[in-house]
C-alpha cells in the first residue's frame, strides 16, 4: 500500500472541549461562501480581493465547491468546526509526505465565534492527532473482525506542521505563536511561513 492510501487512515472525527470536528460538506458550503464573499474576511485568508473581486454568491458558491473538491482529491483532511451544532468555521489539513511535512489552516468565518478560544481548540485537537495518533496495528484490526489483506506499508507521521500566515495579519502570527509556531521564512509579498515540530510540541 502506497503512502498515499495510508493518508485515509486519519480519523474524520474529532471531539474537543466545546467543539466537534467532523467532515466539512456540501451542506456547508452556503454558509462558506458568504464568508469568503467578505472582504474583509477574504483578506485575513490571504486573498486579494482588488484583483479577485466577488462576482456573485452564486460564483462564489461554485469557487468553494470546486475547492472542497481539489482538497478531497489530494487528500486533505478538511473539518468543519461545529459549535452546538453550529457551523463557525473549518480547519485543512494537507500532507507532503516526501517533505514529512503537514500544512495546515484554520478559519473561523462567524464573527460571533471569535475570541472564544474555537479557533485555538479546534488546531490543538489537529495537531494531537498529528503528532500522538496511530493507526490501529493489523492485530487489533483482525481482532475487530476486519478482513485485512497484504502489506499495509509504513504509516506517515508528519515531522512538522507548517502554516503560511497573509501579510499583515499580526493576529494570525500571535495565534500560532500561542501554539508554538515560530516563523522560518518570508517572502517577497510579506507572507510569514512558521513550523511546530513534532519533538518541539512533545516536550511542551
Amino acid at each position: 500500500m502506497q503512502i498515499f492510501d495510508r493518508l485515509t487512515a486519519w480519523p474524520t472525527h474529532l471531539d474537543g472541549n466545546g467543539i466537534a470536528l467532523t467532515p466539512l460538506g456540501n451542506e456547508h458550503l452556503e454558509q462558506r461562501s458568504k464568508w469568503t464573499a467578505d472582504d474583509e474576511l477574504a483578506r485575513l485568508m490571504g486573498v486579494d480581493v482588488d484583483a479577485e473581486p466577488v462576482e456573485s454568491l452564486e460564483a462564489e458558491l461554485e469557487n468553494n465547491q470546486e475547492w472542497l473538491l481539489h482538497r478531497l482529491y489530494s487528500g486533505a483532511r478538511v473539518y468543519a468546526i461545529g459549535v452546538e451544532g453550529q457551523y463557525v468555521g473549518d480547519v485543512d489539513l494537507s500532507f507532503m509526505p516526501m517533505e514529512r511535512l503537514a500544512q495546515l489552516s484554520v478559519f473561523i468565518g462567524e464573527r460571533d465565534a471569535w475570541g472564544k478560544g474555537y479557533g485555538t481548540e479546534a488546531v490543538e485537537r489537529v495537531l494531537d492527532m498529528v503528532f500522538t495518533w496511530a493507526p490501529p496495528t493489523r492485530a487489533e484490526r483482525e481482532a475487530a473482525g476486519e478482513h485485512v489483506e497484504g502489506d499495509e506499508g509504513e504509516f506517515f507521521r508528519p515531522d512538522a506542521v507548517v502554516v503560511d500566515v497573509a501579510a499583515g495579519n499580526e493576529r494570525a502570527v500571535r495565534f500560532w505563536e500561542k501554539l508554538g509556531f515560530s516563523e522560518y521564512d518570508n517572502d517577497e509579498a510579506g507572507t510569514r511561513y512558521m513550523r511546530l515540530d513534532r519533538e518541539a510540541y512533545l516536550a511542551r
